[in-house]
């Protein structure tokens, strides 16, 4: 059985999705008040906040590493 392999987080110039457990969640950028990647036992965890809400997301086991997502953010969130 071949498994459909789907992106976990997807940035454009408007919005970031965060697709956890194939239900994706989108912000606006202008939604997103603060962002911050952490260390937690052992795993880089990318949290999110917003007026409403707050999301971690592990990068640990994403195709791309931390730092690499990290220069994403900051520069998709300056667009």
């Amino acid at each position: 059985m071949l498994i459909k392999k789907e992106p976990i987080l997807t940035l454009t110039r408007s919005d970031i999705t965060i697709n956890l457990r194939r239900n994706p969640i989108t912000f606006l950028w202008q939604q997103i008040t603060k962002w911050e990647i952490i260390n937690e036992e052992g795993h880089k965890i990318l949290i999110l906040h917003t007026a409403e809400t707050e999301k971690k997301i592990n990068l640990s086991s994403l195709d791309m590493k931390p730092d690499e997502i990290e220069e994403l953010l900051m520069k998709y969130k300056k667009i």
